[in-house]
């Protein structure tokens, strides 16, 4: 027994301890991670003053400075399943650097016919601007996946992104006609540019083919982390927003009844700038918040061809009406029922609240999405100069 135990402490001092495995190697730096960030938040919430606040914020750990022990793993254990967990912490975590940027590329490179990219590429609108290692990765995964789960997946994922990318150089533009390119910062001004120049109407003709491409051949696929999870659902609502509720595009009509059950239709305030509010004072505390700006800017043009009007989503008809008769909503608003799925919400595909469309004197649709109070009354402002500018 003695000559066992000698010997195995020999090896233990000839090779060293077992490297750990690269799960546990994965996990374990997780953890770190995790843990470095609970307590940032912790001693964030705890702070009593500014010197607290900024030394709770300074704490936070940092991806970029994880990303090179992700890849190291990675890059040891490429054949391991963890490499693909290590490269999508850093493409999700590191958004936009050039960290993401070579994650995106080895995933194209080593993985892209892994079928467990699924669940990665369903994630849409993982992206809130243009990034072109994001697109070049589902591109490469749609054309080589041999898997059918995956390239749906990949499919709705790049229709999303090019709609995505086509709506955010519609409201950048609208933001440089209002306030000059001074509101942009020098990457949101280059990616405008790159956006002009693939032409806006041919990226929105792909991701209109690509949404259509999923309805066709991958309707039965579900993505859990979606709304909704459907894939030939979500494909619809977002076909529906491109052809119908884009900066340029007429606005659909709407026909229903107010908080006090009377008939009004979107259609009786045409002539006007129109701004609608898709809302709910139950369930958005941000709704709630605007209420006094909302209206001061219906008595600040009262006197104009303007009209504010609400959408109510996910509200007690009875709690609107005591909300008016109070003073605190002092513009017409329909119902939409007491669920997130109303008619009107269905029809404007609404996915979060507020959500504001500005409508010019025709009824087209001339800014869009969570704009800030400022902006909207910019846009209100330009639209209103337009109805009294002379017509050529």
């Amino acid at each position: 027994m003695r000559s066992v135990v000698m010997i195995l402490i020999a090896l233990v001092t000839t090779f060293g301890p077992a490297e750990e495995s690269p799960r546990v190697q994965y996990d374990s730096l997780i953890r770190e991670f995790d843990t470095a960030y609970k307590s940032s938040i912790e001693a964030l919430t705890k702070a009593t003053d500014d010197q607290e606040r900024l030394k709770a914020s300074l704490g936070r750990p940092q991806p970029d400075k994880f990303a090179p022990r992700f890849y190291a793993i990675a890059e040891k254990h490429p054949e391991d399943p963890v490499a693909l967990d290590a490269l999508t912490w850093i493409a999700s975590k590191c958004v936009f650097g050039p960290h993401a940027e070579k994650a995106m590329a080895m995933i194209a490179r080593d993985h892209g016919r892994s079928e467990r990219l699924k669940d990665f590429c369903g994630e849409c609108s993982r992206y809130g601007e243009p990034f072109p290692p994001y697109e070049e990765m589902l591109r490469a995964v749609l054309k080589d996946s041999p898997h059918r789960q995956v390239k749906g997946a990949a499919c709705l994922a790049l229709a999303d992104y090019l709609k995505m990318a086509k709506e955010t150089t519609e409201s950048r533009l609208v933001k440089i006609t209002l306030n000059g390119e001074q509101s942009l910062d020098k990457a949101k001004l280059a990616n405008v540019q790159r956006m002009k120049d693939r032409g806006l109407e041919a990226v929105a003709a792909e991701s209109e083919a690509l949404f259509q491409k999923v309805i066709d051949q991958y309707a039965d696929i579900r993505i859990e982390s979606n709304y909704p999870q459907n894939a030939a659902e979500l494909a619809k609502g977002e076909l529906h927003v491109l052809r119908n509720l884009c900066i340029g595009r007429k606005a659909p009509s709407i026909v229903g009844k107010d908080i006090r059950g009377k008939a009004m239709r979107l259609a009786d305030f045409r002539g006007k700038v129109d701004v609608l509010d898709f809302g709910s004072h139950r369930s958005c505390g941000v709704c709630r918040q605007m209420y006094p700006y909302l209206r001061s800017m219906v008595e600040n043009h009262r006197n104009t061809p303007f009209a504010l009007l609400g959408i109510s989503v996910d509200d007690d008809v009875k709690e609107l009406v005591s909300l008016a008769d109070k003073g605190e909503t002092t513009w017409p608003t329909w119902w939409d029922g007491e669920n997130l799925e109303g008619p009107l919400a269905t029809q404007w595909v609404i996915r979060s609240m507020p959500t504001f469309y500005v409508l010019d004197s025709k009824g087209v649709i001339r800014n869009k999405g969570f704009i800030q109070p400022g902006e909207i009354e910019a846009t209100v402002d330009m639209l209103l100069k337009e109805m009294n500018e002379p017509k050529p």
